[in-house]
């Protein structure tokens, strides 16, 4: 189960008990990883190709529900000029980067070729907080 990272587990328990406020983020991204993010943002290996790009998401494309939240819509990387081995691992950063879900895994390790696209499902992305 993905948590927090550090970073924004430590906005949240300011937020909730009087400390600086939390702003909602404007807008967020997604990255993978070949390599499970700890919660420090350390440990994160994205693809080294130069068409590997985070993909941009902003609030429509997600759908909360209780205690998850689901990407509505399919995320879509841009198509991969060199192959992207033994992805494990999806985070999920805010709109200056800077990392809020270190690792979402994926499920199986994917390789993504040469010339093609990476996509994850609408609904195929779940964050669940207990």
């Amino acid at each position: 189960m993905p948590g927090f990272s550090d970073t924004y587990e430590n906005a949240v328990l300011n937020h909730v008990f009087g400390g600086t406020a939390l702003t909602q983020p404007t807008g967020w991204s997604v990255g993978v990883s070949s390599t499970a993010g700890a919660d420090d943002g350390t440990n994160i290996t994205e693809p080294t190709d130069t068409a590997y790009a985070r993909v941009s998401l902003a609030a429509a494309d997600w759908t909360v529900t209780g205690n998850q939240v689901t990407n509505a819509n399919d995320i879509t990387f841009p198509v991969a000029s060199a192959d992207w081995t033994n992805l494990i691992s999806v985070q999920v950063y805010d709109q200056n980067g800077t990392l809020i879900v270190p690792d979402a895994a994926s499920g199986s390790a994917v390789t993504v070729l040469a010339n093609q696209q990476l996509v994850i499902p609408a609904g195929q992305l779940t964050i669940t907080l207990d």
